[in-house]
């Protein structure tokens, strides 16, 4: 059994209202600064927005409108290592696996994971 959450897939497009309120909701700053989400979080310090009904990590979300696409099963990982940040420069797409070893050659990893 995986400790990952069930992924729910995110909707063919998102309406530019939806993408204004949600583009609201961050506080944007220089393109090489992070952009820091400014709502809802989950316990973990991700961001959170609903799109009809459905929860998703803000930079997902962020991803999805600035990139045009959704890589569905695939991590949506921060360069920065800033949970809150949804500036598309600073994600990038990547396996568990992608992620876990990111975390290890940055120093962050715990458990099972580190070095």
């Amino acid at each position: 059994m995986s400790f990952l959450p069930r992924y729910i897939p995110m909707p063919r497009t998102i309406a530019p209202e939806m993408a204004a309120r949600f583009w609201a909701l961050v506080e944007k700053a220089a393109p090489d600064r992070c952009w820091h989400w400014r709502s809802v979080t989950s316990s973990a310090g991700y961001g959170q927005f609903k799109i009809n009904g459905a929860r998703y990590g803000a930079h997902r979300v962020a991803f999805f409108i600035s990139q045009g696409r959704d890589p569905r099963d695939l991590q949506i990982c921060h360069r920065c290592d800033n949970p809150l940040c949804c500036n598309p420069d600073h994600l990038f797409v990547g396996t568990h696996d992608d992620n876990m070893a990111d975390k290890v050659a940055k120093g962050r990893a715990r458990g099972r994971f580190s070095r």
